[in-house]
């Protein structure tokens, strides 16, 4: 129910072609479609620290290799889990098959203003 090499697309496809592949809180694609970034340094034990902050600049900058998730079109099933980590990759590289993912959160607006 995602995008993956088993499907033979062979390239990226909208968002939302899954829908009976949402997880249990109505996220869709997390899985398959691109390899997506994250902040999390390669190597890095796992499982990890979750008391580390990593959207401080400091643990942002450099060229450190990083941890990206989630399978791609041209993978196995296998790899296509938000468990599943692929690393080892210079945070400057690119590719038809990497991307990221942008979260949009609603304003919250306080009544104590």
């Amino acid at each position: 129910m995602c995008n993956t090499g088993a499907l033979g697309l062979g390239k990226t496809c909208a968002v939302g072609m899954f829908p009976i592949g949402a997880s249990p809180y109505g996220f869709l694609d997390m899985a398959g479609n691109v390899w997506e970034w994250c902040a999390t340094k390669w190597p890095k034990g796992y499982p990890y620290d979750v008391q580390e902050n990593e959207w401080t600049s400091h643990y942002l900058e450099g060229t450190v290799l990083r941890v990206l998730r989630g399978g791609s079109f041209s993978d196995l099933q296998y790899s296509a889990r938000c468990a599943y980590r692929f690393g080892g990759l210079d945070p400057n590289y690119g590719d038809y098959f990497i991307g990221f993912r942008v979260v949009v959160s609603p304003v919250s607006h306080s009544s104590a203003l």
